[in-house]
């Protein structure tokens, strides 16, 4: 892992197996404190996502220098409503309130 504020590419796997992909980085924009910057998760299995998550938040904890961590959440239509609300994805947002 690079240290800093460079990007970091993390392969994720799960006994052995490639299960997805992380990016992250110490944010930049923030002055107060260091804060561990979790810009990108993905895996090939969705039902995987909540055994991941607190992986790789024990990963950033263990491994960045950090105060605190972000997470990005992006927000879209729902899929066949494009009049819909903006939201995020409820299965994730379910993980994240761990």
């Amino acid at each position: 892992m690079q240290n800093g504020y460079d990007q970091n590419y993390l392969k994720l796997t799960l006994k052995g197996e490639i299960a997805g992909l992380v990016c992250m980085n110490i944010d930049h924009e923030n002055k107060a404190d260091f804060r561990a910057y979790i810009k990108h998760i993905s895996v090939l299995d969705k039902t995987k996502f909540t055994e991941i998550l607190p992986l790789v938040i024990d990963y950033a904890w263990s491994n960045m220098y950090a105060d605190s961590i972000r997470i990005n959440l992006h927000h879209f239509k729902p899929d066949g409503n494009p009049e819909g609300t903006m939201g995020a994805d409820v299965e994730i947002k379910t993980a994240l309130s761990m």
